[in-house]
């Protein structure tokens, strides 16, 4: 009978001891969440960055600047971001993203800035891929291996007014930028599209100039960066009417 006692003893304290290391993992599981949170100015800012991170955890929802830079995030999932209303600032530079698509940022129809410069992105610029950021105003695409503009890629982006496609494979034709691509645009005033002209450097060729039929849709446009050869002397063979509404600075990058 002690003996029977006993064995039950023994187990109900076994089962006190399983229950309590359940409930401990579990609480640890719980605050194992990886980001840094703060606030400034009553807005959220959650910093995921340098966390070698494969992909973007489950976020707050108040989120208003996440910071996701410096990680080894490949995809992004669709509708990843279909709660994340409040966001303003989203920075996913210096990852592994090699894709996108149509609905990768789908509910942030409040973002102000995004930057995905320094990825894996390459290939055609998917059609419609920002649609849904109407409030957009900064886009960094810059250090990635794009090779195409489809003509609404940008479709959506009316209030964008800064876009960097500096150092990526887009050599200027109207293959890789075919007229219309910038249309969309509207509000646009600084474009940086240095570093691209690969095809004119390696054939030594100044006639090689970005077509002016693609430009003449930014009508806002103020600031442009772009490749031209230093051997050019002729100012017309270098900008096209397509050119002529340019009222202001333009800052040219030379090879």
């Amino acid at each position: 009978m002690d003996a029977v006692i006993y064995t039950k003893l023994i187990l109900i304290l076994l089962s006190s001891n399983f229950l309590d290391f359940n409930h401990a993992t579990l609480s640890s599981i719980q605050l194992a969440f990886p980001c840094a949170k703060s606030y400034q100015k009553g807005e959220l800012n959650v910093d995921c960055s340098y966390k070698r991170l494969r992909y973007i955890p489950d976020l707050p929802p108040n989120t208003v600047h996440l910071n996701l830079r410096h990680n080894i995030i490949k995809q992004v999932f669709n509708n990843t971001f279909k709660h994340m209303t409040n966001l303003k600032v989203l920075d996913l530079s210096f990852n592994w993203l090699k894709s996108m698509d149509n609905q990768t940022f789908n509910g942030l129809g409040n973002l102000k800035h995004l930057k995905l410069n320094n990825n894996m992105l390459t290939g055609e610029m998917p059609n419609k891929c920002f649609q849904y950021m109407n409030c957009l105003t900064d886009l960094d695409l810059s250090f990635n291996s794009w090779k195409r503009i489809n003509l609404q890629t940008f479709v959506g982006l009316q209030n964008l007014q800064s876009l960097q496609l500096n150092d990526n494979k887009l050599d200027y034709s109207i293959l890789k930028f075919p007229p219309g691509c910038f249309k969309p645009l509207e509000s646009l005033t600084r474009l940086s599209i240095h570093n691209n002209n690969v095809l004119a450097h390696i054939l030594n060729d100044n006639s090689v100039v970005f077509p002016d039929k693609t430009i003449s849709d930014l009508k806002m446009l103020e600031i442009l960066e772009l490749d031209i050869h230093s051997g050019s002397s002729d100012e017309n063979n270098l900008f096209g009417k397509g050119f002529s509404f340019l009222t202001k600075a333009i800052l040219a990058q030379c090879y």
